[in-house]
Formats: C-alpha cells, sequence, structure tokens
C-alpha cells in the first residue's frame, strides 16, 4: 500500500480596513509564488479573487477567496476576506480558519472599526501576526505614521523588517 506523502500546509489570513488592498496583496503574492503568469487589477476587474458581477461593479470583495501557491516546499492557503464592516463575519470566520495573520494596515487610512475588532480576535486566537504597511507610495503616506498607528490602536510596536526608500509620491522601493 502506497503512503500519502502530505506537504506542509500554512493557512494564512489577509485581514484589513475596506479598500486597503488586500486582493491587490493577495494577487501579487499569487504571482511570485508562481500560481499566475501576470498581475490582475482591481481597477481592470482582472485579479483572480474578485470575479463576481458585484465584485467587478464596485471594485470591492463581498466574499471571502481561497487562494493556494507554494513556497519553499510549503503550499500557503490564502484567505482573502472582505474588509468592509457590514461584512465583518467574513474576515471573524476566515481567522478561525487561519495559522497565521497578515494585518495589512494602510499608510494613509489608519486603523479603523472593522480593523481594531479583527485585531481583537487576533490576540483572542493567540495567532502569529505580520503588519504588512500598504500604499507607500501614495501622496500623504506614511510609514512612521502607521507604525505610531499599531502603537496607539493597536497597543502593540511593531519591528520593521523593511524601511521605505523616498516616501509618498517618490517612492523607489524598500531596504
Amino acid at each position: 500500500m502506497e503512503t500519502a506523502r502530505v506537504e506542509p500546509i500554512r493557512n494564512v489570513a489577509i485581514v484589513a480596513n475596506a479598500g486597503a488592498g488586500k486582493t491587490s496583496l493577495s494577487e501579487a503574492l499569487l504571482y511570485v509564488g508562481g500560481a499566475i503568469p501576470m498581475l490582475g487589477s482591481v481597477m481592470q476587474g482582472t485579479t483572480v479573487s474578485d470575479f463576481e458581477p458585484e465584485e467587478l461593479r464596485h471594485r470591492t470583495s463581498t466574499s471571502t477567496s481561497l487562494l493556494q501557491f507554494s513556497w519553499n516546499h510549503t503550499n500557503i492557503n490564502l484567505i482573502d476576506p472582505p474588509g468592509a464592516l457590514d461584512l465583518l463575519g467574513e474576515p471573524l470566520a476566515a481567522l478561525q480558519a487561519a495559522d497565521a495573520v497578515i494585518l495589512l494596515l494602510s499608510g494613509t487610512m489608519g486603523v479603523r472599526t472593522e480593523l481594531a475588532r479583527l485585531w481583537t480576535r487576533i490576540k483572542e486566537l493567540n495567532l502569529p501576526c505580520l503588519v504588512f504597511v500598504n500604499g507607500l507610495d501614495k501622496e500623504g503616506a506614511s510609514f512612521e505614521s502607521a507604525l505610531e498607528t499599531c502603537r496607539q490602536q493597536l497597543g502593540r510596536t511593531p519591528i520593521p523588517m523593511t524601511v521605505q526608500v523616498n516616501p509618498g509620491a517618490n517612492l523607489d522601493g524598500v531596504i
């Protein structure tokens, strides 16, 4: 009888305020992981995770997407729930299935009610959490302000793993 080999699997939920860029980050992870040949665009309606007519029309997620790619011999299941406050049940349910969380923090938005509630649940479930600051190429975005928001509103001091080069509209990259 053959023995079935199960590869390591990690279920990673990506949570954020609506409009912070969860779907775009998911798309980038799929691309870098080799699961898709080219990046899709939320604005053009070509992402893997947003395909329902309502999502395409409003350019926002309305249901949780389950996405998969492999990285370093590990299967990564991305759980990409919507971020809107009126759909808060979706990301709360996603956290129940997650081994880890990427908390996407906008460089311009701060922490809204839904993200604060999700953070409370992440702590209750004792899930490892990576904070990803997104949108640093937008005018008015500030990495330092996002970190300060984490400190003040979430009660945690994140440890930066990268630093932006030429912040704001002149963003060239990260170190």
